[in-house]
């Protein structure tokens, strides 16, 4: 029997940056914290690539999509990202469909929980910036990619809208006090977090620096939110123990 090795996975990243910087930032971040090389990332920028197919990620052992750096503040798509966003949700169905091991993360998650039959609110008065207390649930104990992560974790969060509602058979697998569901299983293959398992303390405070005018937090605001960030190893571990247990498993 022949087995995968890591350095022959291909991974299908589907990217919502519109900035050359961050861009740059979260693909080097995706390489770090999964041990992949470049070379072995598909990047498909949607603000390039708006229209895909969900089948683009046939070839690819695993798919990944992060946070977006054009949200607004209402649970709708702004208008546009409607192309886009209909080019995600084919691949996120086929994904699902076809087993091919997803991991989604902060507008990832979202959008595959309103994809799949979950809900979603704005709730900017439970707002999360900086990095958070998560809490694991008594199905994370139990769940390979999550067993052996401490409980409570710290991990970076950034969001105004939060999930109120999982998809039918979704199963919940992580809280903070802000946000009730921080992460759901929706199939063996398929997981997806809001908090960021990509991005790190450096990570946020590059970015919070950079899209502050988004963030009603102020100057003050800013820096308390840099000075109370703490670094975020087992959250960004969980890239790394997606492939080894999820990918290569499957």
């Amino acid at each position: 029997m022949s087995y995968m090795k890591k350095e022959d996975l291909k991974c299908f990243y589907m990217q919502v940056r519109s900035d050359k910087e961050t861009r740059e930032q979260e693909l080097g971040e995706l390489v770090r914290f999964s041990g992949l090389k470049e070379d072995q990332i598909t990047v498909v920028n949607v603000f390039d690539t708006p229209i895909f197919d969900g089948k683009d990620a046939d070839g690819h052992h695993f798919v990944f999509i992060g946070g977006s750096s054009d949200d607004n503040d209402e649970v709708a798509y702004p208008p546009h990202l409607l192309e886009p966003v209909a080019s995600i949700e084919k691949v996120l169905e086929h994904t699902y469909k076809e087993s091919i091991p997803t991991l989604a993360s902060c507008f990832g998650f979202q959008t595959a929980v309103l994809q799949f039959g979950g809900e979603l609110i704005y709730d900017p008065e439970h707002m999360e910036m900086g990095s958070y207390d998560i809490s694991l649930t008594d199905d994370a104990l139990r769940d390979p990619l999550f067993c052996d992560t401490p409980n409570p974790f710290h991990a970076i969060s950034g969001h105004k809208k939060r999930a109120t509602k999982l998809p039918k058979g979704a199963v919940s697998l992580a809280s903070s006090p802000l946000c009730p569901i921080h992460c759901m299983r929706l199939s063996p293959t398929f997981y997806a977090t809001q908090f960021h398992s990509e991005i790190d303390r450096k990570g946020l405070v590059d970015r919070i620096t950079r899209y502050e005018k988004r963030y009603p937090i102020g100057d003050g605001g800013l820096k308390k939110i840099c000075l109370d960030c703490r670094e975020t190893p087992d959250s960004n571990a969980l890239i790394g123990k997606f492939i080894e247990r999820i990918v290569l498993r499957n």
